[in-house]
C-alpha cells in the first residue's frame, strides 16, 4: 500500500499481477508453510499476520511470529518496494517508517532485546542502506551508550554521511538520551530483498523449495503453489488476516495436494505407522476367506459425507470393526491417518500419547493440520466404548483441538461403537461439535442371505449353522467373529442344534458366549 492509500501503481507489482508486499509476504508465508527460519530474526515462523494496524501495531504491512527453541519472538516490518534513506525533513516515507518504529518498540507488547522492527525493500540506494545499517550494527555492538558515543567523537570510525544521518534521525526517534537511542537501533531492522521479481533469484529459490511440498509437480504445480500464497497474501491484506500453519493449510486445501513438511515428516510416519499397526489388528476374514459387504461400507462413506461425526454401531461380533478399517485403509492409500484402538492406547492425554510415540511436535492441533492438508481429516477411532475410563482424555483432548480450532472445521469423526445408543455416543463430543449436522448412524447387523451364501459356499461346515432353523443360532453363527471362531473349530458335518453346543464351541476357544445363548441356556 502507498503511504496515501492509494492502490500501487503497476511499476510498483512483483509479476504476474502481485505487488512487491504480496510476494515478500509470499516468502515469510513459505518458511510458515515448511515450519522454517526466514530473514529478519532467529527461530522458525509460527505465524505471520497482515495489515496489522487496527490490531495494535504500527509496523503494520507484515507481523511474523516466531518460536526460537521456546522463545517467542517477533518482528514488525514495512514492506516497500522502493525507499529514499535519508534524514532530510521532506522525507515523509522515511520518517514515517521510523516514527512507527520507535511506536512500536513503545509498545507493551514489544520485548527488547527480543523483537524486533523496521523494514524491508527492493529498491534502495546501496551506500545509504550501509550508512543505516551502521548505525545499528555499532548500537549492537557496542556494550555501553558511551561506546557508540565515542564513534562519534572527532577520532572517532563515524564518517560524515554517518554522523548526518544519526543527528537528523534523533527528533524523529525520540531518545531523551544516548542510551535511549541506541536501544532503539538496537531492536531496528532494515535489509534489502530483491529478486522476487519474476525470473528472479529469490523468487525461483521460493518456488524450488514449494517444489518439494508438492505431492505430484506436474502442470506447474510449484508455480501454481506459489501464485496461491501471493493470492492468499493479497486477500488477507483487506482483511488484516493472520495466519497460522493449520489456518495456511486449510486455505489451501483443495487447490494444491502437498506432501508432509520435511519439519513433520518423522513425527507423521510415527503415527501413520501406529495407525497402520492398529489395522492390521483387526481381523477381517472368516478363517482365510473374505465377506465383502460394499453396502455398509459404502452407507458409510454417505454418512461421513453428511455429518461431522459417525457412529458405526451393532452387537458385539458383528464386524463393525472390519467395515470401519475397510474404510479407513482406503484413506490410508491416498496419505496419512490417524487411527486409534481402544486397546492400543498408550498414556491418559494426547501429550502422553505423542511422547509414548516419540513425537517431536506433541500439539494435537499441528499434527492434525498436517494429517488433515496431506492425507484425510477423519479422526477414526475402533471400540470408542471399550476405552478405559483413564485413557478417554487422549481422545478427548483431541476432540478439543478440532473444536476450538477454525482451521480443523474440515475434520470429521468416525467410530465403532458396541449397541448402546446414541447418547452415550453423544457424551464424548460437546453439543456444538456435531450441532450443525446432527450425528451419523451406521447400524451394523450379522450377515446377509447372500453374504450368508457366500460364506457358506467357501466354508461348507458352516452352512448348516448359517441356514439353521433355530433363530437364535443363525443370528449368532451370522456374526463374523463367532462365525470365525466356528469354521476353525468345528469339523466337517458337525451340526450344533443349540445354543448349549454352540456355547461349548465357543468357549473352548476362549471367547464369550452372546447375549442370545446366554438367554436359552437360562431356559
Amino acid at each position: 500500500m502507498s503511504p496515501d492509500g492509494k492502490p500501487a501503481s503497476t511499476e510498483l507489482t512483483g509479476g504476474a499481477g502481485f505487488s512487491y508486499e504480496d510476494t515478500v509476504v509470499a516468502y515469510y508465508l513459505t518458511q510458515l508453510l515448511r515450519r522454517e527460519r526466514a530473514a529478519g530474526l532467529p527461530g522458525v515462523v509460527t505465524s505471520v499476520a497482515v495489515q496489522q494496524q487496527g490490531h495494535g501495531n504500527p509496523m503494520d504491512d507484515l507481523v511474523v511470529e516466531l518460536d526460537d527453541v521456546g522463545t517467542r519472538r517477533a518482528i514488525g516490518l514495512q514492506v516497500k518496494k522502493s525507499v529514499i534513506i535519508s534524514g532530510s525533513p521532506t522525507n515523509h516515507e522515511f520518517r514515517g517508517i521510523i516514527t512507527a518504529a520507535a511506536k512500536t518498540q513503545a509498545l507493551n507488547t514489544f520485548t527488547k532485546g527480543t523483537d524486533k522492527c523496521g523494514f524491508v525493500v527492493d529498491v534502495v540506494t546501496a551506500d545509504t542502506l550501509r550508512t543505516l545499517r551502521r548505525l545499528v550494527d555499532w548500537a549492537n555492538a557496542s556494550d555501553a551508550a558511551a561506546d557508540f558515543e565515542a564513534r562519534f567523537a572527532p577520532t572517532g570510525s563515524a564518517a560524515q554521511a554517518e554522523s548526518d544521518l544519526r543527528g537528523a534521525l534523533k527528533p524523529v526517534i525520540g531518545a531523551a538520551s544516548v542510551g535511549e537511542e541506541v536501544s532503539f537501533y538496537r531492536n531496528f531492522v532494515a535489509f534489502r530483498f530483491d529478486g522476487l521479481e519474476e525470473d528472479g533469484v529469490l523468487r525461483a529459490d521460493i518456488i524450488n523449495r514449494l517444489q518439494e511440498l508438492v505431492a505430484v509437480n506436474e502442470d506447474g504445480q510449484d508455480l501454481l503453489l506459489f501464485d496461491r500464497l501471493c493470492r492468499i497474501a493479497r486477500e488477507g491484506s483487506g482483511k488484516a488476516t493472520k495466519w497460522t500453519r493449520a489456518s495456511l493449510l486449510s486455505q489451501l486445501r483443495g487447490s494444491v495436494r502437498l506432501k508432509v513438511a520435511p519439519n513433520f515428516s518423522d513425527d507423521i510416519a510415527r503415527l501413520n505407522a501406529a495407525s497402520l499397526e492398529a489395522l492390521n489388528d483387526v481381523a477381517e476374514v472368516v478363517d482365510e476367506f473374505h465377506v465383502p459387504r460394499a453396502a455398509l461400507q459404502n452407507k458409510v462413506r454417505q454418512q461421513v459425507e453428511k455429518y461431522k461425526v459417525v457412529s458405526i454401531g451393532g452387537l458385539p461380533g458383528c464386524g463393525k470393526s472390519v467395515v470401519l478399517k475397510h474404510v479407513a485403509s482406503e484413506a490410508a492409500a491416498h496419505g496419512p491417518i490417524l487411527f486409534l484402538k481402544s486397546d492400543r492406547l498408550l498414556g491418559t492425554g494426547w501429550t502422553g500419547f505423542a511422547a509414548a510415540l516419540g513425537l517431536r511436535h506433541q500439539n494435537a492441533s499441528d499434527l492434525l493440520a498436517e494429517i488433515g492438508s496431506t492425507g484425510t481429516p477423519i479422526l477414526f477411532i475402533d471400540g470408542i466404548d471399550r476405552i478405559r475410563p483413564d485413557q478417554q482424555h487422549i481422545i478427548t483432548d483431541l476432540i478439543h483441538a478440532i473444536d476450538s480450532d477454525p482451521a480443523l472445521q474440515h475434520w470429521k469423526v468416525l467410530a465403532s461403537s458396541r449397541d448402546q445408543g446414541l447418547e452415550a455416543y453423544r457424551a464424548w463430543f460437546p453439543p456444538k461439535f456435531y450441532a450443525a449436522t446432527g450425528m451419523g448412524d451406521v447400524s451394523v447387523k450379522g450377515f446377509s442371505e447372500e453374504e450368508a451364501e457366500l460364506l457358506a459356499t467357501a466354508k461348507p461346515n458352516l452352512r448348516k449353522l448359517l441356514f439353521s432353523a433355530s433363530a437364535p443360532v443363525q443370528e449368532i453363527a451370522r456374526r463374523p467373529f463367532f462365525a470365525s471362531i466356528l469354521a476353525k473349530a468345528l469339523p466337517a458335518g458337525a451340526d450344533p442344534q443349540s445354543c448349549i453346543e454352540y456355547v461349548v464351541v465357543v468357549h473352548r476357544d476362549g471367547a464369550q458366549a452372546p447375549a442370545g445363548c446366554a438367554e436359552e441356556l437360562r431356559e
